[in-house]
C-alpha cells in the first residue's frame, strides 16, 4: 500500500506543472499502468484545511495524448448536485479503459498516455486538477 501511496504520489508530482500553484487537492491512479481493457482506480483527497465542492458526482474526464494534443476519450452520466468534501476526505472513482462508444468526437482507448481532469470548487473558484497513467 505504502509503494502505491508513493507512485502516486510521484506521478502527481511529475505531472503537476512548473509554477501552478498547490491547491490542497490530491487526484492520483492507484497504479501509473494499466492494461487497454482493465478498470483504472483513481481517488481525489481533500489535504485542505476546508472542506470543497464537487460540481457534480462525477466531475472528471479521461483524455488521450494524440499528436501532442489531448483529446476526450469517453463521455459519462453527470448528475449536478454539489457534492461537499471534507477535509482529510477521500473519494474514489474507476473507469474501465475502453472505447465506449462510436461518438466521432471521441479518440478510441489504445495504448498510450492518458490522464484525468478533475474539476474542483475551491470556495467561488472552479479549478481542475490533473493526474496522469498508460495504457499497455
Amino acid at each position: 500500500m505504502i509503494v502505491i501511496g508513493i507512485a502516486a504520489m510521484l506521478l502527481l508530482l511529475v505531472l503537476q506543472p512548473a509554477g501552478e500553484p498547490d491547491t490542497g487537492i490530491v487526484l492520483a491512479t492507484e497504479r501509473p499502468t494499466y492494461a487497454t481493457g482493465e478498470v483504472v482506480g483513481f481517488f481525489m483527497r481533500n489535504d485542505r484545511a476546508d472542506s470543497v465542492e464537487l460540481p457534480s458526482t462525477a466531475p472528471w474526464i479521461i483524455q488521450r495524448r494524440v499528436d501532442g494534443e489531448w483529446k476526450r476519450v469517453e463521455v459519462h452520466g453527470d448528475a449536478r448536485p454539489l457534492v461537499p468534501v471534507a477535509p482529510g476526505e477521500v473519494v474514489s472513482w474507476s473507469w474501465k479503459a475502453e472505447t465506449q462508444t462510436g461518438d466521432p468526437e471521441l479518440v478510441p482507448v489504445l495504448p498510450g498516455q492518458y490522464r484525468i481532469v478533475l474539476s474542483v470548487r475551491l470556495g467561488d473558484q472552479l479549478v481542475e486538477v490533473v493526474a496522469g497513467f498508460s495504457l499497455s
